[in-house]
């Protein structure tokens, strides 16, 4: 009797083990998804991953994963899913979502770039420009790549290309400067304007057309609240 109350417990011993084991066991993948952008194909987003089926999957595969795609040129977003399946393993998703052309700038000695939302450089801009040009900015390196420097231009970037399309049609140039800002125009005057709120200076801008009427001018300054100059 006291025999096998003891094999009883022992096999109950083991049985925890194993469960204890079975749960803590590695997880390892035995499917692989993926989803590239418009300009980041599946297949070169499955090479850069380095994923294989049959290959453990943890914290240290994760970080690696998006490590290396982050890595990819113009790569905006790195989405994973992990999927469980029986038997401790598991199907890996790979979503990536690729940076957008948002507008253009002008460097000075490099030409015409397409930049995102973010002002980050995505490529060269070839051909004639169909929006008008942000100039005066610099760049610096960033772990995901080449982007305008400072949050402020990067604000200006993103206030000047959110214009209705119409509007911002009538412009040819953004000049991006220390203090201010100079926006020319297709019938070709300009505006002097604050380095600050682009959005609510052009609705300013509005209200002074609206006042000046057909009054001839070249120049018009607006860079100081509550003051308005003319020049020609």
């Amino acid at each position: 009797m006291r025999r096998g109350i003891l094999l009883a417990v022992c096999f109950g011993a083991l049985v925890l083990v194993g469960g204890m084991l079975l749960r803590g066991r590695a997880l390892v993948i035995d499917e692989i998804t993926v989803e590239g952008g418009e300009r980041i194909g599946a297949a070169e987003v499955r090479v850069t991953s380095s994923l294989q089926v049959g290959q453990i999957w943890n914290s240290s595969a994760q970080e690696n994963v998006l490590q290396a795609l982050h890595r990819l040129p113009n790569v905006r977003t790195v989405n994973l899913q992990v999927e469980n399946h029986p038997q401790g393993r598991v199907g890996v998703h790979i979503r990536v979502e690729d940076r957008e052309p948002y507008g253009i700038i002008s460097l000075m000695g490099r030409g015409l770039f397409w930049v995102d939302g973010e002002g980050f450089l995505l490529g060269d801009m070839e051909g004639k420009p169909y929006l008008p040009i942000v100039t005066g900015l610099r760049t610096v390196k960033t772990p995901s790549g080449e982007q305008v420097a400072t949050e402020q231009a990067q604000r200006v970037i993103q206030e000047f290309y959110s214009l209705e399309g119409r509007r911002l049609s009538h412009f040819t140039q953004l000049d991006y400067r220390e203090y201010d800002l100079e926006l020319h125009s297709q019938e070709g005057w300009r505006v002097l304007l604050p380095i600050r709120g682009l959005a609510h200076q052009l609705t300013r801008l509005d209200r002074v057309f609206s006042a000046l009427g057909d009054s001839r001018w070249r120049t018009l300054d607006l860079r100081f609240e509550g003051e308005v100059m003319l020049g020609p």
